[in-house]
C-alpha cells in the first residue's frame, strides 16, 4: 500500500511539474549555456516559415557571464531586408527548483520588426491612392506625446503604436 501511495504521489508531482512549467523543456543548470544562434535561427525560420525568413547572424555578444549567462545576437533577414536584435538568457526557473531555464525573445522581436518592415511598405503602397499612413517614427512620437484624436464625442489616445501603424 505504501508503495502505491509513493507511486501516485510521484505521478502527481511529475504532472504538476509539467503543467506548471509551461510545457517548457529547456531546463539547464545555472552555469548552462543559453540558446545558440543556430537554435534561434531554426526556431524563427520554423515559426515564421510563411514569410520565408533567411536569417544570417551578424554579431554575437556575451552580455553577462555565467551563472545565468545572457547573450545578445543580431540577425539580418536577407529575404525581407531588415535586421533585429534578440537575447538568449539562462534565468531562474519558474518553479522553485535548483538550476536554470533557457529563454529567448526571438519570436517576439522578429514579429515586431517584421511588422515595422511591413508598415514601411504599406506607407509607400498607400501614397498612389491618396491615403496617408503614419511612418513608424511618427507612430513612436505620437505615442510618446499622448496625443488624442476625436471620434464622435470620444477622445481616443494614439497610445497604441500597433493600432497607429495599421
Amino acid at each position: 500500500m505504501k508503495q502505491l501511495i509513493r507511486y501516485i504521489l510521484l505521478v502527481v508531482v511529475c504532472i504538476c511539474t509539467f503543467l506548471l512549467s509551461g510545457c517548457s523543456f529547456v531546463w539547464t543548470t545555472e552555469n548552462g549555456d543559453p540558446a545558440t544562434p543556430e537554435d534561434i535561427k531554426a526556431s524563427v525560420e520554423k515559426e515564421f516559415s510563411v514569410v520565408h525568413p533567411l536569417l544570417v547572424l551578424q554579431s554575437a555578444v556575451v552580455e553577462k557571464e555565467k551563472p545565468f549567462q545572457r547573450n545578445v545576437y543580431v540577425f539580418y533577414d536577407e529575404s525581407n531586408g531588415f535586421s533585429f536584435t534578440t537575447n538568449s538568457v539562462v534565468h531562474s526557473p519558474t518553479l522553485p527548483v535548483p538550476g536554470g531555464e533557457r529563454d529567448t525573445n526571438a519570436n517576439f522581436v522578429y514579429s515586431e520588426e517584421y511588422l515595422i518592415h511591413l508598415n514601411g511598405k504599406l506607407v509607400e503602397e498607400a501614397k498612389p491612392y491618396g491615403l496617408r499612413m503614419a511612418p513608424y517614427e511618427e507612430v513612436l512620437e505620437l505615442s510618446k506625446l499622448s496625443a488624442t484624436r476625436v471620434a464622435g464625442t470620444n477622445k481616443i489616445p494614439y497610445s497604441d503604436p500597433m493600432r497607429l501603424s495599421l
